[in-house]
């Protein structure tokens, strides 16, 4: 059987779609391809055959790209289509229809409330409502829909088969951990944005610094918006905090890792802006855990759920910096306290939350879809 896996805006570099879907699908099959945006036109890694597109920047060459992608998709006619987009599967629909090729969408984001997000208020509505019809009609028409979370399996389980696949870190991508010679301090690992709580989080060091804490935190990740970037700048600046803070832009996911594994605590305090962040168990989470830190997240059920069932961390209001300082104090002036919730952080990982539990499901519905299973092992 031949798979493509189709992005418009994923890359090589993305974690669940290469490093753990692609892997995957390739010990099981001996042509996999991966169309994806990319600066050069072919590049052969893992086995993989990695095909690259135009990148789209703006509404403007957006169409460009679903051309190459449609381009590109065709000339490799392939027994099965895996799409990561409304946009790419759009794509995978067209060739469905053409080829009569199989076609899997693999929703690990929320697509329609993150691209009204863009848009001036008055329209935000109208087009989440726009691009969940039409993403709902093309789901409709796959052979199966892989999703992450229990919130998106109801979303798409009216109108196609649905997989959930949790985004859970590969085993084999972390590093034996050491509990004692790491540092006391905190790392947040992901995008520098308002909605991931980096404002709360400066200011709750400042609480801390301000209270004799001996800590320091490494932001580790790219800034989202500029001005905000200079306004996180300035704080630290005026709060004489620049011996506390390290900011190490984009580092490779391997880095990150490590970067993790010589950490205490790991902070996910998203901010309860709407439901992609009320309802999502982040990636971060996991990799905090696999690198044996004990974590201080958010309050949200679907985090707590997880946090509660292995005694890893401590949950606070997001919105809150005076919480999440003392939290930290907490962790920090209790090394026995901080030693149990490391452990049971990578426990908990080893144990239940890795890609090698999971992945079974992905070789499964693959299976179903050669006609060698029964059915979708949800």
């Amino acid at each position: 059987m031949r798979v493509c896996v189709l992005s418009s805006g994923h890359s090589i570099d993305d974690s669940r779609v290469f490093h753990k879907e692609l892997m995957t699908l390739k010990r099981e099959y001996e042509h996999v391809a991966f169309v994806c945006p990319m600066e050069t036109g072919y590049v052969r890694i893992n086995d993989v055959d990695v095909f690259g597109i135009r990148r789209w920047k703006n509404r403007y060459n957006r169409f460009a790209t679903l051309q190459d992608l449609y381009r590109r998709g065709l000339s490799l006619k392939a027994d099965v289509y895996h799409c990561h987009e409304p946009d790419s599967l759009l794509i995978g629909w067209l060739l469905q229809r053409k080829l009569g090729s199989m076609l899997v969408y693999d929703s690990h984001e929320f697509h329609p409330e993150s691209f009204s997000e863009s848009l001036p208020l008055i329209l935000r509505k109208p087009a989440e409502l726009v691009v969940r019809g039409l993403e709902d009609f093309l789901a409709s028409h796959s052979d199966c829909v892989i999703t992450v979370n229990d919130f998106l399996v109801d979303r798409f389980k009216r109108c196609a088969n649905v997989l959930k696949l949790p985004n859970y870190p590969k085993l084999e991508l972390v590093q034996e951990v050491d509990f004692q010679d790491r540092d006391r301090e905190l790392v947040y690992v992901g995008g520098l944005s308002p909605e991931n709580g980096i404002a709360q989080i400066v200011e709750a060091l400042y609480i801390l610094v301000k209270d004799g804490t001996n800590t320091a935190i490494t932001f580790v990740g790219y800034f989202t918006d500029r001005d905000f970037r200079r306004d996180i700048h300035n704080f630290v600046r005026e709060n004489n905090l620049e011996e506390y803070v390290k900011f190490t832009g984009y580092v490779n996911h391997q880095e990150a890792l490590r970067i993790i594994a010589r950490k205490c605590i790991g902070l996910s305090v998203i901010q309860p802006a709407n439901i992609r962040q009320t309802t999502c168990q982040p990636i971060k989470l996991f990799e905090y855990m696999a690198g044996g830190n004990c974590v201080i997240v958010s309050d949200f059920p679907a985090v707590r759920e997880v946090v509660g069932k292995y005694g890893c961390g401590i949950l606070v209001n997001p919105q809150d910096p005076l919480e999440i300082a003392q939290a930290v104090k907490r962790l920090l002036s209790s090394q026995a306290e901080m030693n149990k919730l490391m452990r049971n952080s990578r426990r908990a990982v080893e144990q239940e939350y890795n890609w090698e539990t999971v992945e079974k499901k992905l070789i499964n519905l693959y299976g179903y879809l050669e006609g060698n299973k029964e059915g979708v092992d949800a």
